[in-house]
């Protein structure tokens, strides 16, 4: 759903003759069988690939709004890390166009050959690698969060991986939520940073915000923000009630 764009004057009349009110018009964009909108005119792609290219690299074509084009993956990917193609997203107003971000998604043979199935199991015993070391490491929290902790000490912080996956979000987006400062982290900053739990519940506001009201980044930074005085204000006058012996 797209933010609402308002024309002056052009509303119904106004009470006891007033001027005329103005005139709301909210887009609801139909979803795409392959690109999903992500913020400011970028789109997303997922990128169906073999495990070898996962491994390997190289060449693939990829399917843009003006065509397809060719695109490298670099060897050893990871799936989670996005590939950006410049300029390949929607119009912004103005002038220029958003980016398209591709994520890979690797995809097994649905029938592999006696052949594939050899070369396999001969992968399988030559390679030391485990797919799931440090598993240990991660603890699902089966609630309505759903959220995935990374213990990294005694203290529960969040990778931006983590906050995508409890929030439904794309990466990118919780680090542009990140970049306008609408989400703090604890430590890291940089291209590390980590996060504390109540991060999740801030971007499922900022989300809510941001999807159900149409509001844009600075008025979702306002309302955070007043927000925050409002439960600032609470708590101070739940604290001098307490020292003057006020019952609730």
């Amino acid at each position: 759903m797209a933010p609402s764009s308002a024309w002056p004057r052009k509303g119904g009349a106004g009470f006891g003759g007033g001027t005329r009110g103005d005139l709301y018009l909210r887009v609801h964009i139909l979803p795409h069988e392959r690109f999903r909108l992500r913020i400011g005119g970028d789109i997303e792609l997922e990128l169906p690939i073999a495990p070898w290219e996962a491994v390997l690299g190289g060449k693939v074509e990829v399917p843009t709004l003006d065509g397809p084009v060719e695109m490298r993956i670099p060897p050893n990917r990871p799936g989670w890390q996005d590939l950006r193609l410049k300029d390949k997203g929607l119009a912004l107003p103005g002038s220029g166009r958003g980016d398209q971000y591709v994520r890979l998604k690797i995809v097994v043979p649905p029938k592999p050959t006696e052949k594939e199935i050899d070369l396999l199991k001969q992968l399988a015993s030559e390679s030391g690698f485990n797919a799931r070391a440090g598993m240990e490491l991660r603890r699902a929290l089966k609630d309505e969060t759903r959220s995935m902790i990374l213990w990294r000490t005694e203290r529960a912080l969040l990778t931006v991986e983590d906050l995508a996956r409890a929030t439904d979000l794309h990466p990118g987006q919780v680090e542009k939520f990140v970049g306008f400062g609408l989400v703090d982290p604890v430590a890291g900053g940089g291209s590390n940073p980590v996060f504390a739990v109540d991060a999740v519940e801030r971007l499922r506001r900022i989300v809510r915000l941001r999807r159900d009201l149409g509001v844009n980044l600075a008025g979702v930074a306002a309302i955070l923000e007043m927000r925050e005085r409002m439960e600032n204000l609470q708590r101070e006058l739940q604290h001098l009630r307490l020292r003057l012996g006020i019952e609730d």
